[in-house]
């Protein structure tokens, strides 16, 4: 079902972040918080990395508040260990930093 949602002809499913804003934009959306999933077999900083450069295009065409998701997901196997308190803090100031997002 998820694959057969449109919006002005256009389907959603498979969007990038930048291409889902444009729509968003044009809905009337007052605030845009894309979803970056992440890959729990690689490091932080590898998800960080990827996580700005898929969202960074948003950045020059937004002209709404963005506010990213980029957790490092919820853990349900125990033999992997979540990110660190650091880890996770200067993920979300170089988010910030770079990107200028107005909240995360």
């Amino acid at each position: 079902m998820h694959g057969e949602l449109e919006w002005n002809g256009v389907r959603l499913a498979g969007l990038w972040p930048r291409d889902q804003l444009l729509l968003a934009q044009k809905a009337g959306a007052t605030m845009f918080g894309p979803v970056v999933n992440v890959n729990t077999g690689k490091s932080c900083a590898w998800n960080i990395a990827r996580a700005v450069a898929i969202v960074k295009p948003c950045m020059a065409v937004a002209t709404i508040p963005v506010h990213m998701n980029a957790r490092h997901g919820r853990r349900r196997r125990a033999d992997v260990r979540p990110p660190t308190a650091d880890a996770v803090c200067r993920a979300a100031k170089a988010c910030v930093d770079i990107l200028r997002l107005d909240g995360l």
